[in-house]
């Protein structure tokens, strides 16, 4: 678990068993398979650090890649490093890729989700 807050970090680490960084590079170390980022602008930024460094990258904050510069550059990380950049699809996800795709002026020609909402279940 990575926190900027030292104090939160080991109260959080300690509530949920896990073990407490501070610095992304002590997280690396302990070579996450996954990193998923949790509505932190700078764990958006350090993507292509996470990438980099041999872990696959679920990012929730999706409209972060509105900047095209930081996108290419996580996407190529990726790529040089053979990990995955996984864009969440959970409500907030998929608004905030709508928000970065319209932003961007790209085309969105269809959205697709393996799992109606439950809203939808039995409606017909």
């Amino acid at each position: 678990m990575l926190g900027r807050n030292p104090t939160t970090t080991q109260k959080f680490a300690e509530y949920f068993n896990c073990i407490p960084c501070t610095d992304i590079h002590d997280l690396l170390a302990l070579k996450p398979e996954f990193v998923a980022e949790a509505a932190s602008p700078q764990s958006v930024v350090d993507c292509t650090v996470i990438l980099g460094g041999g872990s696959h990258f679920i990012i929730l904050s999706t409209a972060a890649f509105v900047d095209q510069d930081l996108y290419s550059r996580a996407i190529k990380r990726a790529s040089d490093n053979n990990t995955k950049l996984y864009i969440a699809g959970g409500a907030t996800g998929r608004f905030n890729l709508v928000i970065m795709l319209l932003q961007l002026g790209a085309l969105l020609p269809f959205l697709t989700q393996k799992h109606p909402p439950l809203f939808l279940c039995n409606s017909f």
